[in-house]
């Protein structure tokens, strides 16, 4: 679990309150209560990220991949839960690969799938091993992200 965007924005925000409210005092009850509120919304943002439902996720590739040639790699990913899921995938391809399109985004509908496509150009001969597929999933209120690694 990691902070996001919209965590560190209303920190900035809640922090120039703090500094408007030192310069001028009648400020302060104002910084107190949207701290206070702040606070709230963050640890409930923390706490449905917690909660957020399991998903899952399936790769398809090509049985063989032609070393030089681009080939198209499937993710699909569903949700078991009753809400929607904001999600960046990274896929944990083998190392000797140029890729294109990764990372990307997708929400995920409550349940509902999705469905990806990469590509993927082989640079070395031999057998390659995929890693699992990494999501990074966004709290309702996008306050934090949290990695999880899906498939086999």
């Amino acid at each position: 679990m990691r902070p996001a965007l919209g965590l560190v924005i209303a920190t900035l925000v809640w922090f120039a309150v703090g500094i408007a409210a030192a310069i001028y005092p009648p400020l302060l009850l104002i910084w107190y209560g949207l701290g206070g509120i702040l606070l709230l919304l963050v640890l409930l943002d923390v706490w449905l990220l917690w909660l957020t439902p399991t998903i899952t996720a399936k790769r398809s590739v090509s049985g063989s991949l032609p070393v030089g040639v681009m080939s198209q790699v499937q993710l699909q990913f569903t949700n078991t839960g009753r809400s929607k899921v904001r999600l960046a995938v990274f896929d944990h391809h083998p190392a000797p690969c140029e890729i294109e399109d990764l990372p990307q985004y997708t929400t995920l509908a409550a349940h509902g799938w999705s469905q990806l496509l990469y590509r993927l150009r082989p640079l070395e001969r031999g057998e390659q091993q995929f890693g699992k597929i990494q999501i990074l999933i966004m709290s309702p209120m996008r306050f934090w992200k949290r990695s999880r690694l899906l498939g086999e």
